[in-house]
């Protein structure tokens, strides 16, 4: 079944913003029957789903086994935060979307592209293609600028963890992230 540009806006923003969600805080309650939703994800979650588990899961994944920053992966220090962090920041107001910390963290970055998203989908709904084609090669910027130069060795990490459903979870994102860079078309970022 094909979808309409429309629907297609639609359902990236809503697998970008849960898989954010998802790298910025775990599985949560209220997120594990958005993930069971999901074939791929929803196979690996335990059963019976324990919250405090997923917790302390995420937690470890985050801060003891991958740190899941642009910044980490772009800056030849290898420290968190500086120009590639700014420039991350940079966009982000440039299209009103405010992150208060860590601004080049995966989850931010792909809340981001749910916003570009969901701002492309209220222009086709309004059959505006020009505002349209705006978010689109906003979107493409930001794909090409910045989420695609780090992502694939953060998914190589990730997929080095141990962690099965964070190793699927990242393999599924830069999936998501190539099919989308692949059906845009190309513009000027």
């Amino acid at each position: 079944m094909s979808m309409n540009p429309y629907e297609l806006s639609l359902a990236r923003q809503r697998t970008y913003a849960l898989f954010g969600n998802l790298f910025l805080g775990g599985v949560t309650a209220e997120l594990a029957a958005q993930v069971a939703a999901v074939p791929e994800l929803g196979e690996l979650l335990p059963q019976p789903f324990d919250a405090d588990i997923a917790a302390a899961t995420h937690y470890h994944l985050t801060t003891a086994v991958v740190l899941p920053y642009e910044s980490i992966f772009r800056d030849p220090s290898g420290l968190l935060g500086g120009p590639v962090s700014e420039q991350v920041t940079m966009r982000y107001h440039q299209n009103d979307f405010d992150v208060s910390a860590d601004p080049d963290h995966i989850g931010h970055e792909l809340l981001f592209l749910a916003q570009l998203c969901a701002l492309e989908g209220r222009a086709l709904q309004q059959d505006n293609g020009g505002a349209a084609s705006l978010w689109q090669a906003r979107q493409q910027a930001f794909l090409t600028i910045h989420l695609l130069t780090w992502l694939p060795p953060f998914v190589a990490a990730v997929q080095l963890s141990g962690l099965p459903f964070y190793g699927r979870l990242a393999g599924l994102t830069l999936e998501l992230v190539a099919d989308h860079l692949a059906a845009e078309p190309s513009t000027a970022p």
